[in-house]
């Protein structure tokens, strides 16, 4: 493995099916708490742009399962059964941006909800 390849790659990553979050902590410190709900909405497998309910409905989303492929990346399993191949560098990119991107999902999610319930 080269050397950008192992600054990509996660020195490990815990889910929490009950926090309904992925944790991701890198060799250099960095650690990531990506929701389930931002994944299934922003995973390479999602066509974008998608809909209010698929934002709504993405808020109860839960990864069920995980699977590694090789040195790539991982296999992720959602309770809907949208499954798709996530490469450690898209995760990476997320992380360095987590901080960012989480809050302003997360507004987005809220307006939407807010506009819904009138």
């Amino acid at each position: 493995m080269s050397d950008t390849e192992i600054a990509v790659r996660p020195r490990a990553y815990v889910n929490d099916p009950a926090g309904k979050s992925l944790t991701l902590t890198y060799a250099s410190g960095m650690i990531a708490v990506l929701p389930h709900s931002f994944l299934r909405v922003y995973s390479p497998m999602v066509k974008l742009p998608i809909t209010d309910e698929e934002m709504l409905s993405a808020e109860s989303a839960s990864i069920v399962d995980i699977e590694e492929i090789g040195d790539d990346g991982i296999l992720l399993t959602f309770a809907d059964g949208l499954r798709g191949l996530c490469l450690w560098t898209y995760f990476f990119e997320l992380a360095k941006r987590h901080q960012v991107l989480v809050p302003i999902f997360l507004k987005q999610l809220a307006a939407i909800k807010e506009k819904k319930n009138g």
